[in-house]
């Protein structure tokens, strides 16, 4: 019994650390690649949100570049912020993908109404 309640309090404190983000809306084109794969058709993308990681969690999310999705440019160490994007299709597909973001480009972000989506 009480494995299951370690998990659980594990489980309890992951998922009120990803839901308590700050959830905000792209305004502009999003500068990175956001398709997940080239051999299927998800649509256009609709909309793009984003969040930043929990302080505590961002060493687990995988970034495969440095370059900003607001603005297109490189980030670097003390200018970025680590964060998920959440880009949504017509078809109604979503999923999230980490980057790097400039603290600034995502001050240029619109508040939108929460909570962030929980990864796994």
């Amino acid at each position: 019994m009480e494995l299951h309640s370690c998990a659980d309090n594990e489980r309890t404190e992951w998922d009120a650390a990803w839901r308590s983000r700050p959830l905000r809306q792209l305004v502009n084109p999003v500068q990175i690649h956001v398709v997940p794969t080239v051999n299927d058709d998800w649509g256009e993308v609709i909309g793009i949100e984003i969040a930043p990681d929990p302080p505590q969690f961002e060493h687990l999310i995988w970034r495969e570049t440095d370059v900003c999705p607001i603005c297109g440019m490189g980030t670097s160490a003390g200018e970025q912020l680590a964060a998920k994007i959440y880009p949504y299709f017509t078809t109604g597909f979503s999923y999230g993908l980490g980057v790097w973001v400039h603290e600034s480009c995502f001050a240029t972000c619109e508040e939108t109404a929460g909570p962030a989506p929980v990864p796994w």
